[in-house]
């Protein structure tokens, strides 16, 4: 069945080809899906880029330097905000855990010549039905009061 979708022809550096192919076999998808899912996303960024280009163009030459100044000091504050962010992902791309669970181990690693004893995890709270997840505060069976199916005795 033909579409009516526009279509366009991309050419594309060998590594972001040799990227999107990855990606469509990892996810089980076709590359042009995988793209179009992509640009549809970024869409809406795109869409304001285009208007900011548009009103740029229409500027004189001092604002446009204000804008571009105003630019490259938001692209440095992202630039700060994402850094982390990139470095943890760079991390897991490595197959580094995240600083937070250098500790855990998986229960099936055994480490040759050793025989490993595996602690059992503990129950979550809300395993254990001990946490209220409406008040949000713990539950304690000692503390806790039943309704009364008496008659209050102020006569009310």
């Amino acid at each position: 069945m033909a579409t009516q979708k526009p279509r366009i022809t991309v050419t594309l550096e060998q590594g972001v080809y040799d990227t999107i192919r990855g990606l469509s076999d990892a996810q089980g998808c076709t590359m042009s899906g995988l793209i179009s899912e992509f640009l549809s996303m970024v869409n809406p960024v795109q869409q304001r880029v285009l208007q900011a280009v548009k009103k740029a163009q229409s500027l004189n030459v001092e604002s446009k330097a204000d804008m571009v100044a105003s630019l490259e000091a938001s692209e440095a504050q992202l630039t700060e905000m994402l850094g982390p962010l990139l470095a943890l992902m760079d991390q897991l791309a490595e197959g580094q855990p995240p600083h937070s669970n250098t500790g855990v181990t998986n229960s099936n690693d055994t480490t040759q010549g050793e025989n490993k004893t595996t602690r059992k995890a503990r129950p979550r709270a809300s395993q254990l039905d001990i946490f209220d997840t409406k008040t949000q505060k713990p539950k304690n069976s000692k503390t806790q009061t039943r309704k009364s199916t008496k008659a209050p005795a102020n006569g009310a």
